[in-house]
């Protein structure tokens, strides 16, 4: 029974470190959204560290070049 209820602890602490990550990526783009409420420090904006919030830019940055690929390979199949 616990490891049950671990594997459900674990399953929302990474959907949770995802969506973290997520917002850090928006956070980049538009700063203003996120400072609604009051603004907070930099590192504290998403609840993410430093080092764990420039993952999460450069795992979106790959994932956007990953995409851009992928696209073209599907065009060079409709021919």
């Amino acid at each position: 029974i616990t490891s049950i209820y671990a594997d459900i602890a674990k399953q929302r602490r990474t959907k949770r470190l995802e969506r973290k990550q997520k917002l850090a990526v928006l956070a980049i783009n538009q700063p203003e959204i996120l400072y609604r409420k009051k603004r907070v420090k930099q590192t504290k904006r998403v609840g993410l560290g430093k080092k764990k919030r420039m993952k999460a830019i450069e795992n979106a940055k790959k994932d956007r070049r990953k995409k851009t690929i992928k696209k073209i390979d599907e065009d060079i199949d409709d021919f």
